[in-house]
């Protein structure tokens, strides 16, 4: 009996998990592919933490995944916006990643304006480990032809 109790707690001890916890840029990185997948407009809603701000252009902050969801309806049919982490902080619950992004608009069936920038993500880590953004804005940085 002893023996079988023993087996028992050193085969479940050496039962590996492959469940680990992604950094901010990680998080960032993967946001990034999840938006070429499934859409931009997806994309800043599952990483949205449910007060998350985006700051973007002349618009008043935007505060709320429902917010959020309403400022990138109907985006999807003639935008496209990529974005590539360069560089992540961490410091306890809070981190920041920023990097460059590329956004296009096709203005007609012939036309397509492009605009390239630099973001900043603001994320905190939630309480089951992952990220989840707090503030995202950029600022665009020239016209691309």
């Amino acid at each position: 009996m002893r023996l079988g109790i023993i087996v028992l707690v050193v085969s479940l001890l050496s039962c590996e998990t492959d469940v680990r916890e992604l950094s901010a840029f990680e998080t960032d990185y993967e946001f990034s592919h999840f938006a070429m997948k499934e859409g931009f407009d997806q994309a800043f809603i599952k990483y949205a933490a449910d007060s998350a701000v985006l700051l973007r252009g002349c618009s008043a902050p935007i505060v709320g995944k429902e917010l959020i969801r309403g400022f990138y309806k109907g985006y999807q049919e003639n935008m496209k916006l990529t974005w590539e982490p360069i560089k992540s902080e961490e410091s306890g619950m809070l981190a920041y990643t920023y990097g460059k992004f590329l956004y296009s608009v096709r203005v007609t069936a012939d036309s397509v304006v492009k605009k390239s920038g630099h973001y900043i993500t603001i994320w905190k880590k939630q309480s089951d480990g992952s990220w989840r953004y707090i503030l995202d804005g950029g600022t665009e940085s020239c016209t691309v032809h």
